[in-house]
């Protein structure tokens, strides 16, 4: 187990689950669903997309849901690129899935999502 601060991005892997220290809920990272983003330096019809599966456990209620990023968006992308789900009073944001279709890193590296997890009620309108 990781722990992180409610609201900062995180970076976790495939089986791994994370502590939100501010509430004591989990999330786990089950698995990717699939990843078809247009790899780098490759000029794409559509940019594709990558989707993972969470689970979010509160009040040891476990909820699973299927986030979706798309191809080129990367956890330094600007500001509102970003595709997340609001539930159970959470707001779910996929930053990233790494590494990135056609980069440099071997093949057989584990996949890493970049996810940031914060209260509805402490997002800023327009957030």
């Amino acid at each position: 187990n990781i722990a992180t601060d409610s609201g900062e991005a995180f970076e976790i892997g495939v089986g791994e689950s994370l502590t939100l220290n501010e509430y004591g809920d989990q999330i786990v990272f089950n698995r990717v669903v699939s990843d078809n983003r247009c790899p780098e330096n490759v000029a794409c019809v559509q940019p594709g997309r990558a989707l993972i599966r969470v689970t979010y456990v509160a009040e040891e209620v476990p909820s699973t849901y299927t986030l979706e990023i798309p191809g080129g968006v990367k956890p330094t992308s600007r500001a509102g690129t970003h595709l997340w789900v609001e539930a159970r009073g959470q707001r779910f944001t996929f930053l990233g899935l790494a590494p990135y279709p056609g980069s440099d890193a071997p093949a057989d590296m584990p996949k890493m999502a970049t996810m940031r997890v914060e209260p509805i009620s402490l997002i800023r309108p327009g957030g």
